[in-house]
Protein backbone atom coordinates (compact mmCIF):
# COMPACT_ATOMS: atom_id res chain seq x y z
CA UNK A 1 0.00 0.00 0.00
CA UNK A 2 3.16 2.26 0.54
CA UNK A 3 2.67 2.50 -3.74
CA UNK A 4 -0.55 3.61 -3.20
CA UNK A 5 -0.79 6.11 -0.67
CA UNK A 6 2.27 8.35 -2.58
CA UNK A 7 -0.13 8.00 -5.17
CA UNK A 8 -2.61 9.51 -3.27
CA UNK A 9 -0.45 12.20 -2.24
CA UNK A 10 0.12 12.96 -5.74
CA UNK A 11 -3.30 12.96 -7.28
CA UNK A 12 -5.07 14.83 -4.13
CA UNK A 13 -3.10 17.52 -4.63
CA UNK A 14 -3.09 18.05 -8.36
CA UNK A 15 -5.36 16.45 -9.90
CA UNK A 16 -7.91 19.09 -10.40
CA UNK A 17 -5.00 21.35 -11.36
CA UNK A 18 -3.53 18.95 -14.02
CA UNK A 19 -7.54 18.76 -15.29
CA UNK A 20 -7.61 22.22 -15.58
CA UNK A 21 -4.29 22.71 -17.58
CA UNK A 22 -5.82 19.68 -20.26
CA UNK A 23 -2.97 17.51 -18.74
CA UNK A 24 -5.53 14.97 -17.81
CA UNK A 25 -8.79 14.54 -19.02
CA UNK A 26 -11.83 15.16 -16.92
CA UNK A 27 -12.30 11.64 -15.35
CA UNK A 28 -9.52 12.65 -13.10
CA UNK A 29 -11.84 15.12 -11.05
CA UNK A 30 -12.70 12.11 -9.07
CA UNK A 31 -9.40 10.82 -7.88
CA UNK A 32 -10.31 11.46 -4.88
CA UNK A 33 -13.41 9.87 -5.01
CA UNK A 34 -11.06 6.77 -6.43
CA UNK A 35 -8.35 7.13 -3.68
CA UNK A 36 -11.12 6.99 -1.10
CA UNK A 37 -12.83 3.88 -2.71
CA UNK A 38 -9.77 2.25 -2.66
CA UNK A 39 -8.49 2.33 0.81
CA UNK A 40 -12.11 1.78 2.00
CA UNK A 41 -11.60 -1.72 0.52
CA UNK A 42 -8.24 -1.98 2.09
CA UNK A 43 -9.57 -1.07 5.67
CA UNK A 44 -12.82 -3.31 5.22
CA UNK A 45 -10.35 -6.52 4.03
CA UNK A 46 -7.28 -6.31 6.35
CA UNK A 47 -9.09 -4.15 9.58
CA UNK A 48 -11.72 -6.90 10.99
CA UNK A 49 -8.57 -9.35 11.34
CA UNK A 50 -6.87 -7.01 13.05
CA UNK A 51 -9.57 -6.25 15.27
CA UNK A 52 -8.84 -2.36 14.50
CA UNK A 53 -6.14 -2.69 17.23
CA UNK A 54 -4.37 0.38 16.68
CA UNK A 55 -7.50 2.75 16.98
CA UNK A 56 -8.12 4.09 20.33
CA UNK A 57 -11.81 3.46 22.00
CA UNK A 58 -12.12 7.29 22.04
CA UNK A 59 -12.18 7.61 18.33
CA UNK A 60 -14.36 4.66 18.18
CA UNK A 61 -16.88 6.91 20.32
CA UNK A 62 -16.45 10.28 18.82
CA UNK A 63 -16.83 9.11 15.29
CA UNK A 64 -19.81 7.47 16.00
CA UNK A 65 -21.21 10.13 17.85
CA UNK A 66 -20.61 12.17 14.94
CA UNK A 67 -22.42 9.61 13.04
CA UNK A 68 -25.05 9.44 15.26
CA UNK A 69 -25.87 13.59 14.99
CA UNK A 70 -26.10 13.26 11.46
CA UNK A 71 -28.71 11.00 11.18
CA UNK A 72 -30.36 12.50 14.01
CA UNK A 73 -30.02 15.91 11.88
CA UNK A 74 -31.27 14.12 8.99
CA UNK A 75 -34.44 12.48 10.10
CA UNK A 76 -35.42 15.27 11.88
CA UNK A 77 -35.58 18.24 8.98
CA UNK A 78 -36.51 14.99 6.55
CA UNK A 79 -33.46 15.36 4.49
CA UNK A 80 -33.87 14.32 0.50
CA UNK A 81 -31.62 11.08 -0.66
CA UNK A 82 -29.95 13.85 -3.07
CA UNK A 83 -27.94 16.37 -0.55
CA UNK A 84 -27.27 13.43 1.65
CA UNK A 85 -25.19 12.14 -0.97
CA UNK A 86 -23.36 15.16 -1.82
CA UNK A 87 -23.30 16.24 1.73
CA UNK A 88 -21.44 12.82 2.79
CA UNK A 89 -19.41 13.11 0.08
CA UNK A 90 -17.56 15.74 1.46
CA UNK A 91 -17.35 14.98 5.21
CA UNK A 92 -16.82 11.48 5.06
CA UNK A 93 -14.61 10.88 1.57
CA UNK A 94 -11.78 11.38 3.76
CA UNK A 95 -12.15 9.07 6.88
CA UNK A 96 -10.81 5.91 5.01
CA UNK A 97 -7.49 7.65 5.23
CA UNK A 98 -7.54 7.39 8.78
CA UNK A 99 -8.26 3.73 9.10
CA UNK A 100 -5.77 2.86 6.20
CA UNK A 101 -2.78 4.38 8.19
CA UNK A 102 -4.08 2.54 11.50
CA UNK A 103 -3.71 -1.07 9.61
CA UNK A 104 -1.33 -0.51 7.36
CA UNK A 105 1.52 -0.70 9.65
CA UNK A 106 4.15 1.24 7.37
CA UNK A 107 7.57 0.44 8.46
CA UNK A 108 9.51 4.36 9.42
CA UNK A 109 11.59 4.16 5.90
CA UNK A 110 8.17 3.92 4.25
CA UNK A 111 6.55 7.04 6.44
CA UNK A 112 9.88 8.92 5.20
CA UNK A 113 9.34 8.09 2.30
CA UNK A 114 5.85 9.33 2.41
CA UNK A 115 6.84 12.60 3.96
CA UNK A 116 9.26 13.08 1.47
CA UNK A 117 7.04 12.86 -0.97
CA UNK A 118 4.94 15.90 0.89
CA UNK A 119 7.47 17.56 0.86
CA UNK A 120 8.73 17.48 -2.98
CA UNK A 121 4.66 18.45 -3.41
CA UNK A 122 5.21 21.61 -1.32
CA UNK A 123 8.27 22.71 -2.90
CA UNK A 124 6.63 22.19 -6.58
CA UNK A 125 4.09 24.72 -5.52
CA UNK A 126 7.19 27.51 -5.73
CA UNK A 127 8.07 27.24 -9.61
CA UNK A 128 4.19 27.06 -10.07
CA UNK A 129 3.14 29.64 -7.83
CA UNK A 130 5.94 32.02 -9.85
CA UNK A 131 4.95 31.39 -13.07
CA UNK A 132 1.13 31.93 -12.18
CA UNK A 133 1.96 35.42 -10.68
CA UNK A 134 4.11 36.17 -13.67
CA UNK A 135 1.21 35.21 -15.60
CA UNK A 136 -1.35 37.57 -13.51
CA UNK A 137 1.22 40.59 -13.88
CA UNK A 138 1.62 39.97 -17.41
CA UNK A 139 -2.37 40.39 -18.07
CA UNK A 140 -2.48 43.45 -15.94
CA UNK A 141 -4.37 41.99 -13.41
CA UNK A 142 -3.47 42.82 -9.64
CA UNK A 143 -5.31 39.75 -7.74
CA UNK A 144 -3.50 37.30 -5.52
CA UNK A 145 -6.74 35.03 -6.09
CA UNK A 146 -5.33 33.02 -9.23
CA UNK A 147 -2.00 32.00 -7.15
CA UNK A 148 -2.93 28.92 -5.97
CA UNK A 149 -0.19 26.50 -7.17
CA UNK A 150 -1.77 22.88 -7.60
CA UNK A 151 -4.21 23.47 -4.60
CA UNK A 152 -6.63 25.77 -6.29
CA UNK A 153 -7.29 28.21 -3.90
CA UNK A 154 -4.83 30.50 -2.68
CA UNK A 155 -5.56 30.33 1.33
CA UNK A 156 -5.86 26.70 1.07
CA UNK A 157 -2.24 26.70 -0.64
CA UNK A 158 -0.75 28.80 1.97
CA UNK A 159 -2.46 26.44 4.93
CA UNK A 160 -1.00 23.54 3.17
CA UNK A 161 2.55 24.97 3.25
CA UNK A 162 2.10 26.30 7.32
CA UNK A 163 1.66 23.16 7.96
CA UNK A 164 4.97 21.93 6.26
CA UNK A 165 6.39 24.75 7.63
CA UNK A 166 5.39 22.98 10.92
CA UNK A 167 6.34 20.20 10.63
CA UNK A 168 9.96 21.05 9.47
CA UNK A 169 10.46 22.84 12.73
CA UNK A 170 9.45 19.18 14.40
CA UNK A 171 12.13 17.94 12.45
CA UNK A 172 14.13 20.61 13.37
CA UNK A 173 13.80 20.83 16.91
CA UNK A 174 14.88 17.11 17.17
CA UNK A 175 17.52 18.21 15.68
CA UNK A 176 16.84 15.97 12.56
CA UNK A 177 17.81 18.99 10.29
CA UNK A 178 20.75 21.44 10.15
CA UNK A 179 19.88 24.83 10.96
CA UNK A 180 21.29 25.97 7.14
CA UNK A 181 18.58 23.62 5.95
CA UNK A 182 15.93 24.14 7.57
CA UNK A 183 16.18 28.30 6.89
CA UNK A 184 16.37 27.31 3.03
CA UNK A 185 13.73 24.61 2.83
CA UNK A 186 11.60 27.45 5.46
CA UNK A 187 12.03 30.05 3.07
CA UNK A 188 11.19 27.87 -0.78
CA UNK A 189 8.09 26.71 1.41
CA UNK A 190 6.82 29.70 2.46
CA UNK A 191 7.71 32.11 -0.39
CA UNK A 192 4.67 31.25 -2.43
CA UNK A 193 2.50 32.75 0.60
CA UNK A 194 4.03 36.17 -0.11
CA UNK A 195 3.04 36.51 -4.02
CA UNK A 196 -0.46 34.89 -3.45
CA UNK A 197 -1.41 37.95 -0.91
CA UNK A 198 -3.17 35.71 1.37
CA UNK A 199 -3.66 37.79 4.56
CA UNK A 200 -4.62 35.11 6.98
CA UNK A 201 -1.08 33.97 6.24
CA UNK A 202 -0.37 36.93 9.30
CA UNK A 203 -2.53 35.34 11.36
CA UNK A 204 -2.05 31.60 10.94
CA UNK A 205 2.04 31.52 10.35
CA UNK A 206 2.70 32.46 13.65
CA UNK A 207 -0.03 30.00 15.55
CA UNK A 208 1.34 27.15 14.05
CA UNK A 209 5.36 27.93 14.21
CA UNK A 210 4.43 29.20 18.18
CA UNK A 211 2.27 26.03 18.89
CA UNK A 212 4.59 23.79 17.42
CA UNK A 213 7.85 25.47 19.62
CA UNK A 214 5.77 25.59 22.75
CA UNK A 215 4.19 22.01 22.55
CA UNK A 216 7.76 20.35 21.08
CA UNK A 217 10.90 22.00 22.41
CA UNK A 218 12.28 21.23 25.50
CA UNK A 219 11.64 23.09 28.46
CA UNK A 220 15.38 24.07 29.35
CA UNK A 221 15.55 25.15 25.86
CA UNK A 222 12.13 26.57 25.24
CA UNK A 223 12.89 30.16 25.78
CA UNK A 224 15.64 30.29 23.68
CA UNK A 225 13.82 28.49 20.68
CA UNK A 226 10.98 30.70 21.05
CA UNK A 227 13.17 34.05 20.28
CA UNK A 228 14.56 31.47 17.26
CA UNK A 229 10.83 31.72 16.05
CA UNK A 230 9.95 34.66 16.76
CA UNK A 231 12.89 36.20 15.05
CA UNK A 232 12.27 33.98 12.00
CA UNK A 233 8.78 35.36 12.22
CA UNK A 234 10.00 39.00 11.78
CA UNK A 235 12.27 37.97 8.97
CA UNK A 236 8.97 36.40 7.13
CA UNK A 237 7.11 39.83 7.92
CA UNK A 238 10.27 41.68 5.90
CA UNK A 239 10.40 39.81 2.78
CA UNK A 240 6.04 39.37 3.18
CA UNK A 241 5.24 43.16 3.63
CA UNK A 242 6.91 44.62 1.12
CA UNK A 243 5.83 41.96 -1.47
CA UNK A 244 2.61 42.29 -0.76
CA UNK A 245 2.41 46.26 -0.87
CA UNK A 246 4.34 45.79 -4.07
CA UNK A 247 1.95 43.77 -5.91
CA UNK A 248 -0.99 45.91 -4.75
CA UNK A 249 0.57 49.67 -5.77
CA UNK A 250 -1.67 49.96 -8.69
CA UNK A 251 -4.99 48.04 -7.16
CA UNK A 252 -7.42 50.65 -6.60
CA UNK A 253 -8.37 51.38 -3.08
CA UNK A 254 -5.21 49.20 -1.92
CA UNK A 255 -3.92 50.07 1.53
CA UNK A 256 -0.81 48.60 2.93
CA UNK A 257 -1.17 45.23 4.88
CA UNK A 258 0.20 46.97 8.06
CA UNK A 259 -2.16 50.08 7.56
CA UNK A 260 -4.65 47.56 6.88
CA UNK A 261 -4.15 45.38 10.25
CA UNK A 262 -3.60 48.94 12.26
CA UNK A 263 -6.97 50.24 10.83
CA UNK A 264 -9.34 48.61 13.56
CA UNK A 265 -12.72 49.67 11.33
CA UNK A 266 -11.32 48.15 8.42
CA UNK A 267 -10.15 44.30 10.61
CA UNK A 268 -13.97 44.41 11.59
CA UNK A 269 -14.91 45.27 8.48
CA UNK A 270 -13.41 42.28 6.97
CA UNK A 271 -14.77 39.45 9.97
CA UNK A 272 -18.00 41.12 10.09
CA UNK A 273 -19.84 42.99 7.20
CA UNK A 274 -22.93 43.22 8.43
CA UNK A 275 -24.39 41.02 6.24
CA UNK A 276 -28.07 40.07 7.33
CA UNK A 277 -30.85 37.50 6.27
CA UNK A 278 -31.59 38.44 2.69
CA UNK A 279 -28.78 41.17 1.96
CA UNK A 280 -26.59 41.33 -0.64
CA UNK A 281 -23.92 42.48 0.83
CA UNK A 282 -20.24 40.48 1.52
CA UNK A 283 -20.39 37.53 4.63
CA UNK A 284 -17.73 37.80 6.87
CA UNK A 285 -16.23 35.17 9.08
CA UNK A 286 -18.31 36.55 12.01
CA UNK A 287 -21.43 36.80 9.76
CA UNK A 288 -21.43 33.70 8.73
CA UNK A 289 -21.60 32.23 12.69
CA UNK A 290 -24.08 34.67 13.91
CA UNK A 291 -26.37 35.62 11.17
CA UNK A 292 -28.40 32.30 10.72
CA UNK A 293 -28.22 31.63 14.39
CA UNK A 294 -31.75 33.45 14.62
CA UNK A 295 -33.37 30.31 12.18
CA UNK A 296 -31.39 27.76 14.01
CA UNK A 297 -33.03 29.04 17.16
CA UNK A 298 -36.31 28.51 15.78
CA UNK A 299 -36.16 24.46 16.69
CA UNK A 300 -33.90 23.16 19.85
CA UNK A 301 -33.20 20.55 17.65
CA UNK A 302 -32.03 22.42 14.91
CA UNK A 303 -29.03 24.03 17.11
CA UNK A 304 -27.92 20.49 18.29
CA UNK A 305 -28.08 18.26 15.27
CA UNK A 306 -28.56 21.23 12.70
CA UNK A 307 -30.38 21.44 9.36
CA UNK A 308 -29.05 18.52 7.87
CA UNK A 309 -25.69 17.04 6.15
CA UNK A 310 -26.04 18.47 3.10
CA UNK A 311 -29.27 20.32 3.65
CA UNK A 312 -27.70 23.86 2.78
CA UNK A 313 -24.87 23.18 0.37
CA UNK A 314 -24.74 23.84 -3.15
CA UNK A 315 -25.14 20.31 -4.40
CA UNK A 316 -22.16 17.94 -5.83
CA UNK A 317 -23.96 15.92 -8.10
CA UNK A 318 -26.75 18.11 -9.92
CA UNK A 319 -28.22 21.26 -9.65
CA UNK A 320 -31.41 19.69 -9.10
CA UNK A 321 -31.00 18.35 -6.12
CA UNK A 322 -30.07 21.26 -3.81
CA UNK A 323 -30.50 20.85 -0.05
CA UNK A 324 -33.88 22.86 0.94
CA UNK A 325 -32.09 25.60 2.57
CA UNK A 326 -29.08 26.69 0.28
CA UNK A 327 -31.08 29.25 -1.04
CA UNK A 328 -31.45 31.45 2.36
CA UNK A 329 -28.31 30.01 4.11
CA UNK A 330 -26.20 29.08 1.30
CA UNK A 331 -24.33 32.20 1.42
CA UNK A 332 -23.21 31.87 4.91
CA UNK A 333 -21.11 28.34 4.28
CA UNK A 334 -17.67 30.35 4.18
CA UNK A 335 -15.80 28.15 6.73
CA UNK A 336 -15.86 24.68 8.01
CA UNK A 337 -17.11 25.55 10.81
CA UNK A 338 -20.23 27.94 9.92
CA UNK A 339 -20.85 24.55 7.51
CA UNK A 340 -20.51 22.64 10.18
CA UNK A 341 -23.34 24.16 12.82
CA UNK A 342 -25.94 24.77 9.57
CA UNK A 343 -25.87 21.59 8.89
CA UNK A 344 -24.74 19.15 11.83
CA UNK A 345 -25.56 21.54 14.74
CA UNK A 346 -23.73 22.08 17.72
CA UNK A 347 -23.54 19.44 18.69
CA UNK A 348 -21.72 17.95 15.75
CA UNK A 349 -19.30 20.96 15.88
CA UNK A 350 -18.59 20.09 19.25
CA UNK A 351 -17.85 16.83 18.13
CA UNK A 352 -15.38 17.27 15.15
CA UNK A 353 -13.53 19.48 17.83
CA UNK A 354 -12.97 17.01 19.99
CA UNK A 355 -11.54 14.65 17.68
CA UNK A 356 -9.25 17.26 17.33
CA UNK A 357 -7.96 17.28 20.41
CA UNK A 358 -7.89 13.37 20.42
CA UNK A 359 -5.32 13.61 17.27
CA UNK A 360 -3.40 16.53 19.68
CA UNK A 361 -3.11 14.30 22.75
CA UNK A 362 -1.89 11.58 20.77
CA UNK A 363 0.71 14.37 18.98
CA UNK A 364 1.85 15.37 22.46
CA UNK A 365 1.82 11.18 23.62
CA UNK A 366 3.79 10.71 20.82
CA UNK A 367 6.49 13.51 20.91
CA UNK A 368 7.20 12.89 24.39
CA UNK A 369 8.34 9.16 23.85
CA UNK A 370 9.59 8.24 20.17
CA UNK A 371 12.50 10.01 19.92
CA UNK A 372 12.99 8.60 16.14
CA UNK A 373 11.29 9.47 12.99
CA UNK A 374 7.24 9.56 13.88
CA UNK A 375 8.25 11.64 17.43
CA UNK A 376 9.61 14.16 15.38
CA UNK A 377 6.99 13.95 13.15
CA UNK A 378 4.67 14.75 15.61
CA UNK A 379 6.34 17.89 16.92
CA UNK A 380 4.98 19.41 13.52
CA UNK A 381 2.41 17.15 13.85
CA UNK A 382 0.76 19.12 17.21
CA UNK A 383 1.31 22.21 15.44
CA UNK A 384 -0.64 21.36 12.60
CA UNK A 385 -3.33 20.39 14.28
CA UNK A 386 -4.10 23.53 16.12
CA UNK A 387 -3.69 25.55 13.11
CA UNK A 388 -6.10 23.63 11.47
CA UNK A 389 -8.46 23.59 14.42
CA UNK A 390 -8.00 27.19 14.05
CA UNK A 391 -8.48 27.52 10.12
CA UNK A 392 -11.86 25.64 10.51
CA UNK A 393 -13.01 29.28 11.03
CA UNK A 394 -11.26 30.80 8.12
CA UNK A 395 -12.12 28.45 5.38
CA UNK A 396 -14.39 25.59 4.44
CA UNK A 397 -11.49 22.91 4.87
CA UNK A 398 -13.22 20.04 4.80
CA UNK A 399 -14.34 20.19 0.93
CA UNK A 400 -10.73 20.30 -0.06
CA UNK A 401 -9.56 17.07 -1.00
CA UNK A 402 -5.63 18.38 -1.01
CA UNK A 403 -5.70 19.16 2.80
CA UNK A 404 -8.76 16.79 4.16
CA UNK A 405 -6.98 13.53 2.59
CA UNK A 406 -3.46 14.06 4.14
CA UNK A 407 -4.36 15.92 7.64
CA UNK A 408 -6.28 12.54 8.76
CA UNK A 409 -3.91 10.13 7.14
CA UNK A 410 -1.23 11.33 9.11
CA UNK A 411 -3.80 12.21 12.22
CA UNK A 412 -4.02 7.91 11.82
CA UNK A 413 -0.03 7.44 11.39
CA UNK A 414 0.06 9.62 14.93
CA UNK A 415 -2.38 7.65 16.51
CA UNK A 416 -0.64 4.33 15.24
CA UNK A 417 2.46 5.72 17.06
CA UNK A 418 0.25 6.06 20.09
CA UNK A 419 -1.15 2.96 20.30
CA UNK A 420 2.09 0.89 19.53
CA UNK A 421 3.48 2.63 22.47
CA UNK A 422 1.04 1.67 25.28
CA UNK A 423 3.16 -1.79 25.21
CA UNK A 424 6.43 0.21 25.29
CA UNK A 425 8.59 -1.12 28.61
CA UNK A 426 8.82 2.79 29.46
CA UNK A 427 5.21 2.86 30.14
CA UNK A 428 3.51 0.58 32.77
CA UNK A 429 0.52 2.67 33.71
CA UNK A 430 -0.58 2.33 29.93
CA UNK A 431 0.27 -1.30 30.14
CA UNK A 432 -2.07 -1.95 33.05
CA UNK A 433 -5.01 0.30 31.40
CA UNK A 434 -6.18 -2.36 29.69
CA UNK A 435 -3.34 -3.61 26.95
CA UNK A 436 -3.66 -7.01 27.01
CA UNK A 437 -0.73 -9.75 26.52
CA UNK A 438 -2.14 -10.47 23.51
CA UNK A 439 -2.75 -7.21 21.72
CA UNK A 440 0.97 -6.34 22.88
CA UNK A 441 2.04 -9.51 21.02
CA UNK A 442 0.17 -8.60 18.07
CA UNK A 443 1.91 -4.94 17.60
CA UNK A 444 5.31 -6.45 18.36
CA UNK A 445 5.22 -8.26 15.31
CA UNK A 446 3.34 -5.68 13.03
CA UNK A 447 4.45 -2.25 14.75
CA UNK A 448 6.63 -0.05 12.79
CA UNK A 449 9.58 -2.11 12.00
CA UNK A 450 13.34 -0.23 12.08
CA UNK A 451 15.90 -1.97 9.79
CA UNK A 452 18.15 0.83 9.16
CA UNK A 453 18.58 3.54 11.79
CA UNK A 454 17.35 6.82 10.94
Amino acid sequence: MHGFVLLAFFFVTTSDYLVRVGFLPGIFKFAPEIVSAVAAAYVFAVGPRQQFRNVRAVYWLTFGAVAITMVCGVLSNAVAPGPIIGGLRYYLRPIPLFFLATVANFQDRQLRGQLQMVLAIALTQLPIAAYQRYAVTSAGRYTGDLIFGTLMVSSILSIFLICVACILTGFYLRRRMPLSTYLVTLLLVLIPTTINETKGTLVLLPIGLLATVLIGSPRERRARILIGAVSIFVAFLAIYVPTYDYFNRDRPYSVPILEFFKDTERVEGYLSKDSGLGADAPVGLVDSIVEPLPILARDPSSLVFGLGVGNVSESSVGSDVVGKYNGILGRYLVSSSSTFILEIGFLGTLLVFLLYWHILQDSIAVLRRDRELIGAFAIGWAGCTVLVAIAMFYKPMHTHASLSYLFWYWAGVVATRRATLRCAPADPPARAVGTSSRHCAHLAQTAYRRPHPP
